[in-house]
């Protein structure tokens, strides 16, 4: 996922009607129904220097779970009724236009236009439009993402949630630590860096204060076993050998998974 850093001082103007909306530690933003502001948009606190990042989860979330990004769900694109710029699915289930702003990843299916991943402008239960009518001509052409030809039929694809996050599990990269409780489809922010109380068990393999930890199952992290892992990055700063979860402050930095 993309992300963007938004600073106090040195706020883009783009986004300076973005920055009275800072969810630093304001509770309702943390499992909030309404979008306040770009996903992706990352952020410092000017004192305890912890970051955090806004996005979108996917599940429900509790506090302290680590966080992953949402695993792309996997389509088919069917050439009868599929155009340029427009991608019928062969099973509908999606809610119309919630994916716009997302990706729509195609594989070559045996002809042009070859693997690429295109913009998601529009969608409805079952289809995906990449590419709009070019308003700025007069000669009612589609823009610049149409496809150079129709894609084959049975083409396997991917939607790719950018901004969005689900549990983290033991398979996965974490990105970031869950603040609060949160609703499924909600908003809310999640740290990246610094000081973070997160979930942990330490039954199987105990924590170790200053050593790493990794993720485990439903968003949990469990000790390395003094095995070095740096694709974790995160530290336990408490020993841990109870079942658990509980709530154990950790040092994380995840800014390099992002």
């Amino acid at each position: 996922m993309s992300y963007f850093i938004l600073n106090q001082d040195r706020i883009p103007s783009s986004h300076t009607q973005q920055l009275s909306k800072f969810p630093w530690f304001d509770a309702s933003q943390l499992n909030d129904a309404t979008q306040r502001m770009e996903l992706g948009a990352v952020f410092f606190h000017e004192k305890t220097k912890n970051a955090f990042m806004y996005v979108q989860a996917d599940a429900a979330l509790a506090n302290g779970q680590l966080v992953s990004y949402t695993v792309p769900s996997t389509e088919t694109v069917l050439a009868a009724g599929s155009s340029v710029a427009l991608q019928v699915l062969s099973a509908a289930g999606l809610t119309p236009n919630a994916e716009v702003g997302n990706l729509l990843y195609v594989e070559n299916g045996g002809s042009a236009p070859g693997p690429t991943i295109l913009p998601i402008k529009a969608n409805a239960a079952s289809t995906i439009t990449n590419s709009l009518r070019d308003l700025t001509t007069t000669q009612n052409v589609y823009d610049a993402d149409q496809l150079s030809a129709v894609l084959t039929n049975s083409t396997n694809a991917a939607i790719i949630r950018v901004g969005h996050v689900s549990v983290c599990t033991a398979t996965l990269v974490p990105v970031g630590v869950a603040l609060a409780t949160v609703t499924a489809h909600y908003f809310t922010c999640i740290q990246v860096v610094g000081v973070a109380l997160v979930q942990a068990i330490g039954n199987g393999t105990a924590l170790v204060a200053g050593a790493t930890a990794k993720p485990t199952a439903a968003g949990a992290v469990i000790g390395t076993g003094g095995v070095y892992n740096a694709a974790s990055s995160i530290v336990p700063f408490f020993a841990f050998t109870g079942a658990g979860p509980e709530l154990i402050p950790c040092m994380v930095n995840f800014m390099g998974n992002l």
